[in-house]
């Protein structure tokens, strides 16, 4: 699942929520294309880091083709 291109949600006793879509981020829905940073996998993980910082998630995890993988993590959760 986490090699899927798209987003897995799970919630936090382990069941699958939501598997394999994208999100889309309305903060840049006006700037072209020349301006946005990373493609839709990186944008998607902006958006949902912002949910974290919300306090609307716990914890939110991107490996991206290349291998590389980052998370963020709510205040005061441990994992």
């Amino acid at each position: 699942m986490l090699g899927c291109d798209g987003i897995t949600i799970l919630r936090s006793d382990g069941a699958i929520i939501g598997y394999n879509f994208f999100v889309k981020d309305d903060n840049v829905k006006d700037k072209p294309a020349s301006e946005l940073i990373g493609g839709a996998r990186r944008r998607a993980f902006a958006v949902l880091c912002r949910v974290v910082e919300e306090g609307e998630a716990n914890c939110v995890f991107i490996r991206s083709s290349n291998g590389s993988s980052e998370h963020r993590v709510k205040t005061g959760v441990q994992l």
